[in-house]
């Protein structure tokens, strides 16, 4: 989410001819020839204090065919030094969105009041209550942990201090019961195919009405007050979970252990935090202002990264978001290219030619295809609407935004 006040009177970026949005076709001479991608800066508009659309078309040469291909691109470039300028995770449907609830972009950004967003993280598309796939923080408050078990899936995050940060996260945590006994925790508000025999926590920020899609025997339990308020074994627990309430929902031996530890009444103690993959790191959920997942690393330390984890079903011609910021980590890039109204999708590869002549330093790829949304607000205007062409022509629901 973003916010500011208007501020005008900021100096113009130079405005390049452009080719036509879209246009594509063969070379007639070796004088018509680009011999590298051309990033052309067709448009720029002040959206708040602090943030800066940029519209751009990006021409190169296909490596198969030998066409000149253009894409259109959109950037909002946010100025962390801003003091009104405020960067956040928008979350599922309302300006109070829990998780595994979806909204569009657009719907995101109307209820929360955000100049300008653009989609966010990856989340099972069959599933009717999904939560993203990686970490998620709003407001400075960890609302999900990690996907446990896939790897080389980074975050973008922003820190206390105002820093932008990409790195991997996990998670540890544990439940304690009264008479001391402990069992692993293993994760925070996340949709999972089947316990198995782990226990998950959900809070009050959690929006959906399941929280395992198999229907193998488990047991919920539900603590208010750091005390077990009621057990329901071999079922879900059904009712809201009350602000600063949670539910410990349990499989397998997960839940053999709440059976021989736990009792209505007792006193039970439950926590979980985030952590850094990177051994050096020190970072927990209580340095970040936000914090939102993503896919493989785009860009590091200014040149195109190797890829962090299997793309090959993302591979080929598709519309892309992406996140980023520069060396100074001053600006942050929220970057999208469509691949829709005749602009032709960037490759992964293409995305990161893209945002190194951005003078992006450090990316990260975020979900794309149909998901692929950017909307702002007209500088005057109360209210953002969409500036990109999504692939299929509607706004796809999502699980969370920026």
């Amino acid at each position: 989410m973003l916010a500011g006040a208007m501020m005008f009177g900021m100096p113009a970026l130079p405005m390049p001819t452009a080719l036509s949005p879209g246009w594509t076709g063969t070379f007639a001479s070796a004088a018509e020839a680009v011999n590298e991608p051309q990033l052309t800066l067709v448009g720029e508009s002040i959206v708040t204090a602090g943030v800066r659309r940029l519209s751009y078309v990006w021409t190169r040469v296909s490596k198969t065919t030998g066409k000149l291909l253009s894409t259109n691109v959109n950037v909002l470039r946010i100025d962390l030094q801003h003091p009104n300028v405020k960067l956040d995770v928008m979350v599922g449907a309302g300006a109070n969105g829990k998780v595994a609830q979806k909204a569009n972009v657009l719907q995101m950004a109307v209820s929360t009041g955000a100049a300008a967003g653009v989609n966010g993280d990856f989340f099972d598309m069959t599933a009717a209550e999904p939560s993203p796939l990686g970490p998620q923080i709003a407001g400075g408050k960890l609302l999900t942990t990690p996907t446990v078990g896939l790897e080389g899936m980074y975050a973008f995050g922003i820190t206390k201090d105002n820093k932008p940060v990409i790195e991997t996260f996990t998670s540890r945590g544990e439940v304690t019961a009264a008479n001391g006994k402990k069992y692993p925790l293993s994760g925070l508000n996340r949709v999972v195919n089947s316990l198995g025999n782990s226990i998950y926590m959900y809070d009050s920020s959690w929006g959906g009405s399941i929280r395992a899609r198999d229907a193998s025997p488990h047991t919920e339990v539900l603590v208010a007050g750091g005390v077990v308020q009621s057990i329901h074994v071999g079922e879900r627990y059904t009712g809201d979970i009350p602000e600063g309430a949670y539910i410990l929902s349990a499989g397998g031996e997960g839940a053999k252990f709440i059976a021989e530890n736990v009792r209505a009444g007792d006193p039970i103690a439950a926590a979980v935090s985030l952590v850094p993959v990177n051994p050096n790191l020190t970072y927990t959920e209580n340095d970040f202002k936000m914090l939102i997942g993503g896919h493989t690393m785009l860009v590091i330390d200014g040149v195109p990264a190797a890829f962090t984890r299997d793309v090959s079903s993302i591979s080929g011609n598709a519309a892309r978001t992406a996140v980023g910021f520069t060396e100074d980590r001053r600006y942050v890039y929220l970057v999208t290219a469509d691949d829709a109204a005749g602009s032709v999708g960037p490759t992964l590869s293409d995305l990161q030619a893209l945002l190194v002549q951005l003078g992006v330093w450090r990316a990260v790829n975020l979900d794309g295809g149909g998901s692929t949304t950017l909307v702002a607000r007209p500088l005057g205007e109360f209210q953002a609407q969409l500036v990109n062409a999504p692939k299929d022509g509607a706004m796809r629901r999502g699980v969370n935004g920026i």
